[in-house]
């Protein structure tokens, strides 16, 4: 065997090495996305519960929403205030989402979950109302998605209170 043999047995082997290498980061790199994506989706989850909890811990806010998702811009101070503060945290999980399905962090049926939900709140007639005032604020790609999906769906979304009973106006309501 001649040095010059030798001297290519080692690149190979080299070339080899760094293929293997380039193989094994890319699995490395695989793995790393699908615990990003499994722990962005328990973040959200858990953000969706505690946003529950704001109004099944408190029977003020309740009467707020109910009577915010039926009537905003008249409503008295205090209901406007509590309406649009959980609204609000709602958006800005709903913007979470947006940007989590883009980066390919949250799967289709959750996602789908938090967009009903969003336009289940700005399409009831007070939450028409509020959204008016606030899509000035909110991120623009929300905004966007929110009006496309309006647009795709013909404007003929169920109000929340469809899916979600327990925020029914409470003439409506089986609570």
């Amino acid at each position: 065997m001649t040095l010059e043999s030798i001297y290519y047995i080692g690149q190979t082997v080299a070339v080899l090495a760094i293929l293997a290498s380039l193989v094994a980061l890319y699995f490395q790199q695989r793995q790393g996305q699908v615990i990003a994506r499994a722990s962005s989706q328990r973040e959200l989850l858990k953000s969706a519960s505690e946003f529950l909890l704001l109004t099944f811990d408190n029977p003020k806010v309740l009467k707020d929403v109910r009577h915010g998702l039926m009537e905003f811009d008249s409503a008295p101070h205090e209901t406007k205030s509590n309406f649009g503060n959980w609204a609000w945290v709602f958006l800005v999980i709903m913007e979470q989402c947006v940007y989590m399905k883009r980066d390919e962090l949250i799967t289709a049926s959750s996602y789908n979950g938090f967009e009903l939900g969003a336009l289940g709140i700005i399409t009831t007639p007070g939450g028409a109302q509020w959204w008016a005032h606030t899509r000035k604020v909110m991120g623009v790609d929300l905004v966007a998605r929110l009006d496309q999906r309006l647009t795709e769906l013909g404007g003929v979304t169920p109000p929340i209170y469809e899916f979600m009973p327990q925020f029914a106006p409470v003439e409506n309501s089986k609570l």
